[in-house]
C-alpha cells in the first residue's frame, strides 16, 4: 500500500527502496502490487538498471509481468536512450492479455481473431509502451527503426497507431531532416483517421528547417492552420528557423508579428532563431533592430543572441560594435561562452588585428573559458595574416599541452605563414614531422603546396623540383595547379626553362589549367615554347633539297630554349 503511494508522488527512490528493505527484514514477501511499485518508482527515475533488476525478480517469483511493469521499463529505458534494450522488452507486450469482456467491442472482436486464446483480448495498455519505444528511436534520431516498428505495431501487437505514435515516429525523422517521409508519414496517419496535432506538424517543420526547405515549411504550416490545428510557440519558432536558413527574413518577420497577433509570446528560442540567421548572413542593422524588439516585449536575450549579433559584426567588420556587444554580455551578467570567444576571435580575423585577438583569447583564459580547436585555428589564421611566425609556431607547440590536439588546419596555417616569412627549413622540419609523427596529422596538397612556394620565393628551383615528384612518388599525393605553377616558376626565375616546359606539359596531360594571371612566370615560359616551336616549324618547311641540316635544327629547337 505504501509503496502504491509512492509511485503517485515525486518521491526518491531512496525512500522506495527503504521501504521495500523494511519489508525484507519484517519478512514481509513481496507480492505483484509490490513488484510493480518498484520497477515504476525505478522507471519514472529513469533508473532503468534497477527497474530490470526488479523485473527480473519479479519473474524469478514466478509472476508474470503485466503491461504496466513493462511499460516502466521501458519508460526508463527511453529516458535513457536505450533503444536496442527498449526494442527487444517491447516484444513482451505481445504476450499481454485481459479477459474479454461479455459483448466484446468491434476492436476486441479484430484482436480476438489474431489469437488462439478466444476468451483474451490484447490489452490496451500496452500502446503506452510501444509509444514509449517509439520515443526512445526518436530521442536518438533512428527514424528507419521508429518507421519500421510504428509499420509493426497492429501486424504484431494488434494495436493501432494513435496520434502520439505517429508524432514520436515524425520526431525521429526530425534530426536528419527527412521531410520527404515526414510527408508521407502524414499522407498515411490521415489516411487512417488519427488527427495530426501540434506536435506532429512542428517536427515536420523542423525536419524541413534542417534541410533548409522553408517552402515545404511554410507548406506545412499552412496546412496546419487550414485543419484548425493550433500552433504553439515551438511550431511558430521552427517555422522562422525554417526562413531565416532560407534568407526569408521579411516572411521570418511576418510569423513573428503574427504570432503576437494571436496572443502567442515569442520566447528567447523563437528570436534566437531569426537572429541567428541575420547574424549568418551579416545582415547587422536587422539583428540590431531584432535585438531592441526583444527587450521591448520583456524578452532577456542570452548568449546565444549575442553570439549572433557579434557574427553579424564579423561580416561588416564592425569591430567596434561586436568589443560593445560583449561589454554589454558583461553588464548583464551574461555567461560568455566558447561560441562567444571564437565569434570574438572571427571579427579580429575579419579586421586583420591579431594583436586584440590575442588580448581576447587572453581575457576568456583569465575567465575560465577552455579554448578550443576552432579557437586556436581562428588565432593561428590571424598570426597568419599578421605574418608572425613565431607566435604561431609557440601556439601550435602549446595546443597538445592544454588537451588540444591540432588538426591538418592548424598545421597548415603555420605552414602558409612560414611561405610567407621565406622561413623555407622551418616549414620543412614541421612537414617531416607531420610525416612521421602519430599525434600530428598527415601532410595534404596544401601543406606541400606552402613548402613549394616558399622555395619558388627563395629561387630554390632545384628543392622545389625534388620535392614536387617525391609527394606524389613516395607519398601519394597528387600536386594540383597550384603546387605545379609555384615549380614551374621556381623553374623560370634559376633559368631552368626545360623544366618548366616539361611541367607545362604534365598539367595539360593531366588537364590541370595553369592560372596565367595570377603566375606571370606561367605566361612567360609558355610564351618561348610557342615561340620555339613557330621557329621549328619554320625551319622544317625549309628542311627539304637543303645542304643545312634543319630537320636536326628543328628538333634541338623544340627541345631545349637556344640562347641568343
Amino acid at each position: 500500500m505504501v509503496l502504491s503511494m509512492l509511485t503517485k508522488t515525486k518521491t526518491s527512490v531512496e525512500s522506495a527502496r527503504m521501504v521495500y528493505e523494511r519489508m525484507e527484514r519484517n519478512r514481509v514477501p513481496p507480492n505483484m502490487r509490490t513488484f510493480a511499485s518498484m520497477i515504476s518508482v525505478f522507471g519514472k527515475a529513469g533508473q532503468w538498471r534497477d527497474a530490470a533488476i526488479f523485473f527480473n525478480t519479479l519473474k524469478s517469483q514466478g509472476y508474470t509481468p503485466n503491461s504496466y511493469c513493462i511499460n516502466s521499463v521501458i519508460d526508463a529505458l527511453a529516458r535513457a536512450k536505450e533503444v536496442k534494450l527498449a526494442l527487444d522488452y517491447a516484444q513482451l507486450l505481445k504476450d499481454c492479455k485481459i479477459p474479454a469482456p461479455e459483448g466484446t467491442s468491434t476492436i476486441g472482436k479484430e484482436i480476438k481473431s489474431k489469437y488462439d486464446d478466444k476468451r483474451s483480448v490484447v490489452d490496451p495498455n500496452i500502446l503506452v509502451g510501444l509509444n514509449s519505444t517509439l520515443n526512445a528511436c526518436a530521442s536518438c534520431g533512428l527514424w528507419n527503426e521508429a518507421l519500421e516498428f510504428l509499420e509493426s505495431m497492429e501486424r504484431s501487437f494488434g494495436v493501432k497507431p494513435d496520434v502520439r505514435s505517429y508524432s514520436s515516429a515524425m520526431a525521429a525523422l526530425e534530426p536528419s531532416g527527412q521531410f520527404e517521409k515526414g510527408l508521407e508519414l502524414l499522407g498515411k496517419m490521415k489516411l487512417e483517421g488519427v488527427q495530426p496535432n501540434k506536435f506532429t506538424y512542428s517536427s515536420l517543420i523542423c525536419a524541413c528547417s534542417k534541410e533548409n526547405r522553408w517552402e515545404k515549411a511554410l507548406e506545412v504550416a499552412e496546412m496546419m492552420e487550414a485543419e484548425g490545428v493550433v500552433g504553439d510557440v515551438v511550431s511558430y519558432s521552427a517555422l522562422i528557423d525554417a526562413l531565416g536558413k532560407g534568407r526569408q527574413f521579411e516572411r521570418a518577420e511576418e510569423v513573428l508579428e503574427g504570432m503576437r497577433i494571436v496572443k502567442l509570446k515569442p520566447n528567447v528560442i523563437t528570436y534566437n532563431s531569426l537572429m541567428n540567421a541575420l547574424g549568418k548572413a551579416g545582415k547587422l542593422e536587422q539583428a540590431s533592430r531584432l535585438l531592441r524588439t526583444m527587450k521591448k516585449h520583456g524578452v532577456q536575450a542570452d548568449a546565444t543572441s549575442y553570439n549572433s549579433l557579434i557574427s553579424a559584426c564579423a561580416h561588416n567588420n564592425a569591430v567596434t560594435m561586436a568589443f560593445e556587444f560583449l561589454r554589454e554580455m558583461e553588464a548583464r551578467n551574461i555567461g560568455v561562452d566558447v561560441v562567444t570567444l571564437n565569434t570574438a576571435l572571427s571579427v579580429c580575423m575579419k579586421a586583420k588585428t591579431w594583436k586584440r585577438a590575442e588580448k581576447v583569447l587572453e581575457s576568456f583564459q583569465e575567465r575560465g573559458i577552455e579554448p578550443d580547436i576552432i579557437s586556436y585555428n581562428t588565432m593561428l589564421a590571424c598570426y597568419n595574416q599578421g605574418k608572425q611566425w613565431k607566435r604561431a609556431l609557440v601556439l601550435l607547440t602549446s595546443m597538445e599541452d592544454r588537451g588540444v590536439a591540432p588538426d591538418i588546419i592548424s598545421y597548415n596555417s603555420v605552414l602558409s605563414v612560414l611561405d610567407k616569412n621565406e622561413k623555407c627549413q622551418a616549414a620543412l622540419e614541421l612537414l617531416r614531422l607531420m610525416s612521421t609523427s602519430d599525434s600530428a596529422p598527415n601532410p595534404d596538397v596544401v601543406s606541400y603546396s606552402c613548402i613549394l612556394n616558399c622555395f619558388k620565393k627563395t629561387s630554390r628551383a632545384d628543392e622545389a623540383v625534388k620535392l614536387l615528384k617525391t609527394m606524389e612518388s613516395e607519398h601519394g599525393i597528387k600536386p594540383n595547379a597550384y603546387s605545379y605553377m609555384a615549380v614551374i616558376d621556381a623553374c623560370d626565375r634559376c633559368g631552368m626553362s626545360e623544366e618548366a616546359a616539361q611541367l607545362l606539359e604534365v598539367m595539360r596531360l593531366r588537364r590541370q589549367e595553369p592560372d596565367y594571371e595570377k603566375y606571370r612566370a606561367t605566361g612567360r615560359v609558355l610564351e618561348r615554347i610557342q615561340k620555339r616551336q613557330q621557329v621549328a616549324e619554320f625551319l622544317s618547311e625549309r628542311a627539304e633539297g637543303s645542304d643545312l641540316d634543319f630537320l636536326s635544327l628543328a628538333r634541338d629547337m623544340t627541345g631545349k630554349e637556344k640562347n641568343a
